[in-house]
């Protein structure tokens, strides 16, 4: 084509849902007017409150808020020029990719809020986290009807979709659920909003927490994984309201990214601070890549970012993938070399979930996973984005995973086993992963 990348932009963005007429939906049905329930809107993907009015189809179960609305000429102008700038202009300039790929990864990225961002703050309820809706990654004959159906289950309830997508796999190979064998417990101590947890390759175990409760200030600490006190904090670089996210070890320095700051905290192997990098993501998880020569990260969307260790500009994109469907919401990383005896594999905290998924990192598909279900008591204020599983490093001396949550009272050693080598009496992770894919 002949198009140029603006012209290819406006005619991609007019043909997004948003600037539609929103009068029927993709499966031809009338929209009526509707109260909904929590879910997400079909156009923008915003989080959708109880009670909200919407634009509904009631039988595809597809909806549009009340931001999806058509624009004047002269609105969209204006916003077509602000999004041009923004795809082809700064972060184009910040990354050094091509076009085509800053697009993607800008269009990927949803909105995360802080806790602090919503109004009636408390420490033990922070509002839950927006996250992308979830997309179909095969079977893309499915009609519309049949692609959206299950996902808000809080109207119709959990559909069977995630679990017949085991048998569409065909000659893939299936994920694994592995168990979980607790070794031991240490206290997680002051309880922190956990973001990020390494090893050290000296052995020390390091975390990150965010800024939250507000005001309590971002840090790093060394914790000792006999006592579970704090060895060493450090706050340098972190001026308030900077909040901290993953944390990796790269060429004998550390690199912390940060969620909404856009900058990269770069230590030595002493936790001095050496100095800030452009960080042009919002910034969840953090490790290193294959052979230490690149990060992988995650930004609240489907997909993977591998980035260049000298100045974080993306080298590739790869969208996580698992029974069937991509999986938003990847929080804390963790890179193992050789996992199992299996080979190289991405670990990852699934948001609203206690589950991690196993990634193969060449492609981003999962190859297995297990759940934090029976390490600390579940509360309430877990569903609403408070106490939830964050925090996953592998030790090397020992073959074994460290695991914790945001704000859980215990640190925890565990060991990963084959099916049927564990607690039979454990919940099957893929099945939970498989019924968590279905509700978002």
């Amino acid at each position: 084509s002949n198009c140029s990348p603006a012209c290819a932009l406006r005619r991609s963005v007019t043909e997004m849902p948003l600037y539609r007429k929103a009068t029927i939906c993709p499966g031809g049905h009338e929209l009526t007017l509707w109260t909904a329930r929590t879910g997400a809107c079909d156009g923008c993907r915003r989080c959708i409150r109880a009670g909200e009015q919407v634009m509904d189809c009631r039988a595809c179960n597809w909806y549009l808020c009340q931001d999806c609305r058509p624009c004047s000429d002269e609105q969209f102008n204006s916003l077509f020029g602000a999004i041009q700038q923004l795809f082809f202009g700064d972060v184009c300039r910040a990354t050094g990719v091509e076009e085509g790929t800053a697009e993607l990864v800008l269009r990927a990225e949803a909105t995360r809020r802080r806790p602090q961002d919503d109004e009636a703050v408390s420490h033990t309820a922070p509002p839950a986290p927006v996250a992308p809706r979830l997309t179909k990654a095969v079977s893309s004959s499915s009609s519309s009807s049949s692609s959206s159906a299950g996902r808000r289950g809080a109207r119709d309830g959990p559909g069977d979709e995630a679990f017949a997508a085991l048998e569409e796999l065909g000659g893939e190979a299936k994920p694994k659920s592995y168990s979980v064998r607790k070794v031991r417990t240490i206290p997680h101590e002051g309880r922190p909003w956990t973001q990020g947890l390494e090893f050290a390759d000296d052995g020390r175990l390091v975390e990150t927490s965010g800024d939250y409760p507000f005001g309590t200030g971002s840090f790093v600490r060394v914790v000792d994984k006999d006592t579970g006190a704090t060895v060493q904090k450090i706050t340098d670089g972190l001026a308030r309201p900077m909040f901290i996210e993953g944390i990796a070890e790269l060429g004998g320095r550390w690199f912390a990214s940060t969620y909404e700051d856009h900058v990269a905290l770069e230590y030595d192997e002493n936790f001095n601070f050496v100095k800030s990098h452009s960080f042009p993501y919002e910034g969840w998880g953090l490790t290193h890549g294959p052979g230490r020569k690149s990060f992988l990260a995650t930004n609240s969307s489907e997909f993977i970012l591998s980035l260049d260790p000298e100045n974080f500009s993306l080298v590739s994109v790869l969208p996580a993938t698992c029974l069937g469907h991509t999986v938003p919401g990847l929080n804390e990383l963790e890179f193992v070399d050789d996992f199992l005896g299996q080979g190289p594999a991405l670990l990852g905290n699934v948001i609203e979930t206690r589950v991690v998924l196993m990634l193969d990192p060449k492609t981003a598909k999962c190859t297995g996973a297990f759940h934090l279900q029976d390490l600390e008591a579940v509360t309430q204020d877990e569903l609403r984005g408070s106490h939830v599983a964050n925090g996953i490093a592998f030790s090397k001396q020992t073959g074994t995973l460290w695991v914790t949550g945001k704000n859980w009272e215990n640190m925890f050693e565990i060991a990963i086993e084959d099916p049927g080598l564990g607690d039979l009496s454990q919940e099957d992770a893929i099945s939970m992963l498989a019924r968590h894919l279905e509700s978002i």
